[in-house]
């Protein structure tokens, strides 16, 4: 789906070649909705809202004008066993944050 408008949908090429004048930050609460919602419906809900009103508010940029440099390097260099090790450095470094996380004593997090 190539819609750069879209910030879940674009990449670092169509983010620099569309200078935006204004963002949208879809924001909804996580929280229980009985047992018949999931509980991000709050986000799926803003999420689709805020994705349907830029579609409509989209002046498409004349592309001809975009340059082919990225300025983030060779893509053509990327590999799967890169992309694997970029994930589980991440994957790692996210679940220690957690587990540090989880060990915090609530009642001193804001003193």
């Amino acid at each position: 789906m190539n819609e750069p408008y879209i910030l879940n949908h674009a990449n670092l090429s169509s983010v620099k070649s569309n200078q935006c004048k204004c963002s949208v930050l879809p924001w909804g609460a996580i929280e229980a909705h009985n047992y018949h919602l999931p509980y991000g419906t709050d986000v799926i809900e803003t999420e689709h809202i805020a994705e349907e009103s830029v579609r409509r508010a989209w002046a498409p940029r004349q592309w001809d004008q975009v340059t082919a440099d990225t300025g983030a390097g060779n893509p053509h260099a990327a590999t799967a066993e890169k992309g694997q090790k970029y994930f589980n450095f991440i994957c790692q470094a996210i679940s220690e944050f957690i587990v540090q996380l989880s060990k915090t004593d609530r009642q001193a997090m804001y003193r």
